[in-house]
């Protein structure tokens, strides 16, 4: 069974919960979205200061990108903004938070996992062009790119007043969390920080405008994403709309 489509969920509206087994036992959890068959999950994870996990027995790999805190995977540390993919085959995963963390982890299926572990501070990764055809304007931080399915995680990012004025799809899902800025993302509104949205391959969104600019943190599922645009009717008095509401100084 697939994960439900969900669209624009405040990660902080959703309830806590205290996790009691599995890799993350002792934390504290808000499940985003999560798939009941193969235990799949993305959540906002709230590691308390002192925290530690070996992880003997744990088959799942997962990803961690940190927001706030730090926590250390095998002895090498991670501070805000750092993102790490770990394997269920790496040796090395015991987990560690020195001051707590609060992280956007990505729990995966059961099994070894694809490809090494990898530690990687974002702020000092380039800036750079996407490999889809997209408006000027955007620029993304590959964090990892799956070896056997193409599958990836990344950073994108708009310049103030980024326009996209056509629809967009994707032949994979979409998934996003939201970590500053504005962006409107035709019907389905005004996307801010927190926010989260996971989005099955196919599904037309857009057009999109951002006032102020914007980051995300992004990943890909069921292959690499690509983009088809179509033309939306309306599109241009609805971004006209959205835009007027925000003015540039607003104090």
């Amino acid at each position: 069974m697939p994960r439900d489509h969900i669209e624009f969920i405040q990660s902080l509206d959703v309830a806590e919960q205290e996790i009691t087994e599995g890799a993350f036992a002792g934390t504290r959890r808000r499940t985003l979205s999560h798939d009941p068959e193969n235990g799949e999950f993305t959540a906002l994870v709230s590691f308390p200061p002192g925290w530690s996990a070996a992880l003997d027995g744990v088959t799942r790999s997962f990803e961690l990108f940190v927001l706030r805190g730090d926590i250390s995977v095998g002895g090498r540390r991670l501070d805000e903004g750092y993102y790490a993919y770990v394997p269920a085959a790496e040796p090395e995963r015991a987990l560690f938070s020195e001051a707590g963390a609060l992280t956007v982890a990505y729990a995966h299926e059961n099994g070894p996992g694809s490809g090494p572990l990898i530690v990687v501070d974002a702020d000092l990764l380039p800036w750079i062009d996407p490999t889809v055809p997209v408006p000027p304007g955007i620029a993304v931080k590959y964090l990892r790119v799956d070896p056997a399915t193409g599958e990836a995680t990344w950073l994108a990012a708009v310049v103030p007043g980024w326009l996209a004025p056509q629809a967009e799809t994707h032949p994979c899902v979409e998934e996003c969390f939201m970590l500053q800025g504005d962006i409107l993302d035709g019907s389905f509104g005004d996307m801010r920080p927190g926010d989260y949205f996971w989005r099955p391959a196919h599904i037309e969104h857009g057009p999109m405008f951002s006032r102020a600019g914007a980051e995300f943190l992004t990943r890909s599922r069921g292959g690499p994403l690509t983009v088809d645009w179509y033309d939306v009717p309306g599109a241009a008095e609805l971004i006209a709309q959205y835009a007027a509401a925000r003015p540039v100084f607003p104090h």
